[in-house]
């Protein structure tokens, strides 16, 4: 029990340290998958981060592409280059199969 307490404490340490270094503030974080499903870790990382469990983790992906495609749309970076160990910023590419059709 002291080993797994070890490791959610370490978990969620990490999962802080990331968002100072990467994001910085945020209004909420929401959790999703088996983590989600863990009320010691969900607790501890409520402790220093605001956090809402997604009670549906089908919605996952499509909120990522949704978040993705409006920060491209007003021309923000949605990319963190030092995070993934790229260099340069890219928005990406929108396709819009409808938008010149006749």
């Amino acid at each position: 029990a002291t080993l797994l307490r070890t490791l959610l404490e370490l978990t969620a340490r990490s999962v802080l340290l990331a968002y100072r270094r990467f994001v910085g503030d945020v209004d909420r974080v929401l959790l999703a998958g088996g983590g989600a499903r863990n009320r010691v870790l969900v607790g501890l990382l409520a402790q220093h981060l605001p956090v809402a469990v997604l009670e549906n983790p089908k919605v996952r992906e499509p909120l990522a592409f949704a978040l993705l495609g409006y920060l491209h749309r007003i021309g923000e970076v949605n990319v963190l280059g030092r995070a993934t160990g790229g260099r340069d910023l890219r928005a990406g590419q929108v396709v819009e199969p409808y938008k010149n059709s006749p």
